[in-house]
């Protein structure tokens, strides 16, 4: 039988219920161009890339396709590495997207991780982000990653929360903190 974590909301059968709301963390599917649209629009004012490369005239089926040849490491841009990206949806709503990078570039060590996660903000503070990070660290065990880097900026408390929720163990560093960042590591095993 699921089991009832606090915020009113369960497990069952690979998605979680938040009271009558189910959320899912998928791919993106063809049906979900108009979503995913709106939902860059949205973060578009705090700077945020929702979806990597994803512009105005992108062709969205072409889009779906580089999301798959990211997947397994074919055909990456420059500074690209290997990558999942997947939605949060809530009753058939996107409500938030996780990126898991499979692999580190020296980019990526110094700021971005292995997980990157962001939810829409009139969707916030409803455990979306906490759950989205769960679910891609489970994700990230299955491509063999024991131990995963999660970064942040250092005055995104809300940030820091989801991740130290979810096991983040900080790993100061000067260099870190004089660029604004906290460092996380989380073991998946």
């Amino acid at each position: 039988s699921p089991s009832t974590p606090s915020g009113g909301w369960r497990r069952s059968a690979g998605c979680v219920v938040f009271a009558t709301m189910v959320f899912h963390v998928r791919p993106l599917s063809p049906d979900d161009e108009a979503q995913l649209r709106l939902a860059c629009s949205l973060m578009e004012p705090s700077d945020f890339e929702f979806a990597f490369d994803f512009h105005e005239e992108t062709d969205f089926v072409d889009y779906l396709n580089r999301l798959d040849l990211a997947r397994i490491g074919h055909d990456l841009g420059e500074g690209r590495v290997p990558s999942t990206y997947l939605i949060g949806e809530v009753n058939g709503r996107i409500v938030g997207r996780v990126s898991i990078r499979h692999e580190l570039n020296e980019h990526l060590m110094r700021n971005g991780g292995h997980i990157g996660y962001g939810v829409l903000p009139q969707e916030r503070g409803r455990g979306y982000a906490q759950e989205m990070l769960r679910r891609a660290l489970e994700e990230a065990q299955r491509h063999g990653i024991d131990r995963v880097l999660l970064t942040c900026d250092a005055a995104n408390q809300p940030s820091i929360r989801v991740i130290e929720r979810c096991g983040g163990q900080y790993e100061p560093t000067n260099a870190d903190r004089e660029a604004g960042i906290r460092r996380y590591w989380i073991d998946t095993k």
